[in-house]
This record gives C-alpha cells, sequence and structure tokens, in this order.
C-alpha cells in the first residue's frame, strides 16, 4: 500500500495539468485512503486529507473532497482533537445529514468508505453498541467497491465488533449470575435468622396458639398462660392436693 503512495500523489498533480479533475480527485482520495490504512503518520496525514479536501471542494469536486473529508476528520478523532471520537462530524445532527447527503446521490462507495472509518473508531474507542446494528447495511455498501481495500478490512473490523460483543454478553451473564447468588445467600441468611427455634428444631412443629409443640415430647417446658407459673412436664397442677 505503502509504494502506491508517490504515484497517486503525481496522478493528482498530472490530473490538474491536463484539466481532468475527477482523474485528480480520484487520486487525491486514493492517496488519503491508502496512507490511512497503511499506518502512516497521523500528524502529517490530517495536513495532507485537509488540504486535498479543501482542494477539491474548490475545484468542485464534491464527491471525492467528501471521501477525503471522512478520512481528515478520522485522523483527528485518532489525534484525541475531535470532541465526539466515534462522530464523523460536528455532533451527531450534522453527521446524519452527511450521510443523508451521500444516500441522496447513491454514493455507495463514499458510504462504504465512512462507515468503515466508523466501524474502526467504534471499535478502538469501545462503543460497539452504536455500529452493530449497521454492520449488515454497511457490508451492502462495501460489497459495491470490489478490489479495494475496504473489503478485506470491513471482514476484519466486522469480526472484531463480533468478538466485542460475545465477550461482552458473557459478561453480562456473569454479572447476572453473581447478582442471584448473592440474593440467594441473603434471603438465606434472612430465613435463619427470623426462623427461630423452629430451625433449631426440625421436629418442632405449629401447635394450637398460644404454645408450640415439639415432635420429642416434654422437649420443652410449657408457661402456663394466665399465672406466670412455670410448668414442667409430668408434674402436677400447681394448686393440686392443696
Amino acid at each position: 500500500m505503502k509504494e502506491t503512495l508517490s504515484p497517486l500523489q503525481e496522478g493528482y498533480g498530472i490530473g490538474l495539468e491536463v484539466g481532468n479533475l475527477e482523474y485528480a480527485g480520484y487520486n487525491a482520495h486514493g492517496f488519503c485512503l491508502q496512507s490511512f490504512w497503511s499506518a502512516q503518520p497521523l500528524a502529517e496525514l490530517e495536513q495532507a486529507a485537509h488540504t486535498y479536501f479543501d482542494g477539491l471542494v474548490q475545484l468542485n469536486q464534491l464527491v471525492a473532497a467528501n471521501w477525503c473529508r471522512s478520512c481528515w476528520i478520522s485522523t483527528l478523532n485518532l489525534l484525541g482533537i475531535a470532541k465526539y471520537p466515534t462522530i464523523l462530524s460536528r455532533d451527531t445532527e450534522q453527521e446524519e445529514e452527511f450521510i443523508s447527503q451521500m444516500v441522496s446521490v447513491n454514493d455507495s462507495l463514499g458510504l462504504s468508505f465512512f462507515y468503515l472509518y466508523k466501524m474502526m473508531l467504534c471499535y478502538l474507542f469501545e462503543k460497539i453498541e452504536s455500529i452493530e446494528k449497521d454492520v449488515e447495511e454497511i457490508k451492502g455498501y462495501v460489497l459495491a467497491s470490489p478490489g479495494l481495500v475496504t473489503q478485506p478490512l470491513f471482514s476484519f473490523y466486522d469480526s472484531l465488533i463480533a468478538l466485542a460483543s460475545l465477550s461482552k454478553a458473557k459478561n453480562k451473564i456473569s454479572e447476572v449470575k453473581e447478582l442471584r447468588k448473592g440474593f440467594g445467600a441473603r434471603r438465606t441468611a434472612r430465613g435463619l435468622r427470623s426462623g427461630g427455634l423452629a430451625h433449631l428444631d426440625p421436629g418442632a412443629r405449629a401447635g394450637p396458639v398460644g404454645r408450640a409443640t415439639s415432635g420429642r415430647t416434654g422437649h420443652l417446658p410449657r408457661l402456663l398462660r394466665g399465672r406466670g407459673q412455670l410448668v414442667r412436664p409430668g408434674a402436677g397442677h400447681p394448686r393440686a392436693g392443696r
């Protein structure tokens, strides 16, 4: 990819010299695209992409200018200059307008470039939930650009996003299991604290109101209701024989 950079720069200059502005635009964007994905220094690429963007706007080559713009904004995001690292515009509203503009002119190639940068940014900045739902649509745009570097790059980031999504889902399942486990332990502890003697004596069962009976007769003393005297099993009435 790096070997294509010099010929692309030369092609841009030749296009300007002979007056083939569309050809110049394709070469300008080709340089931005190949430079970005061949890991050229971001600071240098940001300046070059900005320059090409401004130049193509002046030449009224707006389609190629928009392609260069996507590369330029992505470079700003990676440099930490942009306010929103996964948005390829000033804000979400402007990004939606930019997408609508490309859709209105059926610029599937521009959309494939745009969304590929966005996939990369969403993955790097761990915002995959904002791009997951669009992957199938993006695939359609990318398949419309055969022979370009975008196809293998899409497959690469599509796989990374899928793996990150799976890992995130597994983490959520683990968290739910831990919460359920903790809830069960707390409920058991509350039951032990509130169960009283029934937990200590498994044979105990509910008797008539005001007293408890045991599975083992004579296990517990009974309190004579209304007199406050302790009556032990086998003993007669306190007043018996008197």
